[in-house]
């Protein structure tokens, strides 16, 4: 994924309560590129690999967001 077009960012987030639900982000440059990579075969080989190795999930959700407010901290 880090070597495809327009990806900025990946993070796997664990719970620090009692669920055991994982949350992926990922942070792209457009739209455009998300669905590149998806319809990739990198993605199809990333992906085919989880389900013979072990997912680390056998469900998701994408959930799809537009930046609203961003705030940067000051330079130092």
């Amino acid at each position: 994924m880090s070597s495809s077009p327009g990806f900025e960012r990946f993070e796997l987030l664990r719970p620090t309560d009692d669920r055991d639900v994982y949350l992926v982000c990922t942070w792209w440059a457009s739209e455009e590129d998300f669905q590149n990579w998806v319809n990739s075969p990198a993605f199809t080989h990333g992906h085919r690999a989880h389900s013979t190795q072990g997912p680390v999930s056998s469900h998701s959700d994408l959930w799809s967001f537009d930046v609203v407010q961003h705030e940067d901290a000051p330079a130092s």
